[in-house]
């Protein structure tokens, strides 16, 4: 089973903005993702360039994923303990972004850097929001099925 970690804040997937307009007298539809979007997306396919397979996946494809997101300011104590966690602080993100949106982005990615021929394989897996003991990070454990 490859586990590949990827460094960072995990970010959702970016939503496509669409738009429309009036062109030689014809309505015309345009959609478009924004830099940040694209710009997490190639963040992620440059840290799972070398783990690349030598083949894509084929057939069908368990994937884990676990995010590891930054936490809050409000979770670590002030003053003399500075930087301490308090007691009460979560372990569980429960906060935006979706764990859906988090997980597509992960597949688009894997998808786009060869590890399989579309993310429609993906027939099982599980995931985690939790927050980070230390640096933010995305955990990808991935394979094919029995």
């Amino acid at each position: 089973m490859p586990t590949i970690i990827i460094m960072g804040q995990p970010e959702a997937k970016a939503r496509h903005r669409t738009f429309g307009f009036i062109a030689n007298g014809k309505a015309q539809v345009r959609a478009y993702t924004g830099a940040k979007g694209r710009a997490s997306e190639q963040n992620i396919i440059a840290q799972l360039m070398p783990s690349r397979l030598e083949q894509p996946l084929e057939g069908p494809v368990y994937l884990d994923t676990y995010f590891f997101m930054k936490r809050p300011k409000s979770h670590y104590r002030t003053g003399k303990h500075a930087g301490v966690l308090k007691e009460d602080a979560p372990r569980w993100c429960t906060s935006k972004p979706d764990i859906d949106n988090l997980r597509k982005n992960v597949m688009d990615a894997l998808t786009k850097a060869g590890f399989w021929r579309d993310d429609a394989q993906v027939a099982e897996g599980r995931s985690s929001k939790r927050y980070a003991d230390e640096l933010p990070n995305t955990v990808i454990q991935f394979g094919l099925m029995d």
